[in-house]
């Protein structure tokens, strides 16, 4: 068994974009600066990651190193993260080889192909995404014959995304976002066919219309936080949709992102920002007022309670002598059907949302 140490110069660049906003969509990738791949902080993330825009290696990170038909695992050799490291393994391989990121040992490589994913569900921080769902191939390269090293240049296959909020309806102060999800008429995520000659993704087939970013601990929104997305390249056309799903710890939003004139282009190895405001119309609310307590006294009488809501709610009664409906004008009327003698009639009248996921309880 040889043992090589493959030099990672990485002049893959991930793009990152001036935003140009229309409505609440920021995809303009003009003026684009360019940056390089390089060192990041063990003791926050043990793969590759963002810092202030930047992608970084990480000391733990490891690649997957393949003569077309193998799939051996090389580790990264510094203690802590450089701008220009080496990835070391042991292997007996020759001729033309290929390098991939990240490493996984269940992955079978053949005819230079194999599948990587990226994931439906991440996990990424507030400011990188999740690394696992970083895919990145080398160019094809040749170990040299005498010192056996190998520089190796990466492609980012995954288009990263990145949502920042601002809240305008002034009810989002105090949430904590537990989870943000997009959802598009095209596949985001899945099991990706890649051929590891060509630096390429395939012809994706089953694969996921929707990514979540996950958050354990939740994360404020205050216009500058955000939730990163690695996600298969694509654009979204003109006046098509990404729907938006925001989670909150007191609150459930789905905001609907139309396409520009322009599209909205996640690009391949660069970082598309979206802007999206959320105005007090977003969020859902379902509020009533008291009825007048002496607007049903009489038997054959009708009370009105007034219900303020911008979401589609149901009433119910759990006593047959107090009827509930919900009227015209999206207000409950409740009717005492006309009795024989005198009786003291207890209701509860309750209105619920339709959805059952937007976090609204019943009242």
């Amino acid at each position: 068994m040889k043992r090589f140490y493959a030099l990672i110069t990485l002049v893959v660049a991930m793009s990152v974009s001036a935003c140009q906003q229309k409505e609440t969509i920021s995809t303009n990738l003009e003026d684009t600066v360019h940056v390089t791949l390089c060192a990041g902080n063990p003791e926050v993330v043990t793969k590759t990651t963002l810092v202030e825009g930047t992608p970084y290696w990480c000391a733990d990170d490891a690649i997957g190193v393949s003569d077309g038909n193998s799939n051996y695992k090389f580790e990264n050799d510094a203690e802590e993260n450089t701008a220009l490291t080496t990835f070391s393994g042991q292997t007996t391989l020759a001729g033309k080889l290929y390098a991939y990121y990240p490493y996984s040992s269940a992955k079978q490589i053949s005819g230079a192909k194999v599948n990587l994913d990226i994931l439906p569900s991440q996990v990424p921080g507030i400011n990188t995404f999740d690394s696992s769902s970083d895919i990145m191939v080398a160019k094809p390269f040749s170990l040299d014959a005498e010192s056996k090293t190998a520089n190796l240049q990466f492609a980012r296959l995954g288009a990263v995304v990145k949502v920042v909020l601002t809240d305008l309806s002034g009810e989002l102060s105090s949430d904590l976002v537990q989870s943000i999800s997009l959802t598009s008429a095209s596949p985001l995520a899945g099991s990706l066919p890649i051929d590891l000659a060509a630096q390429r993704i395939g012809d994706v087939v089953n694969g996921e219309s929707s990514v979540t970013a996950n958050y354990s601990s939740g994360y404020q929104i205050n216009g500058s936080n955000a939730a990163w997305f690695v996600v298969l390249p694509q654009t979204i056309a003109e006046g098509e949709s990404l729907i938006l799903t925001v989670n909150t710890d007191k609150h459930n939003i789905t905001k609907t992102l139309t396409a520009p004139v322009n599209g909205i282009e996640m690009l391949q190895g660069a970082v598309t920002t979206l802007n999206v405001k959320i105005v007090a119309a977003d969020v859902p609310y379902m509020a009533y007022e008291s009825a007048d307590p002496m607007g049903i006294h009489w038997s054959g009488c009708n009370a009105t309670i007034k219900v303020n809501s911008n979401i589609d709610w149901t009433v119910t009664s759990d006593n047959s002598v107090a009827v509930a409906t919900k009227d015209a004008d999206g207000n409950v009327n409740v009717k005492m059907p006309a009795i024989t003698k005198f009786t003291n009639v207890v209701a509860n009248i309750t209105i619920a949302p339709v959805d059952q996921t937007l976090g609204i309880a019943p009242q």
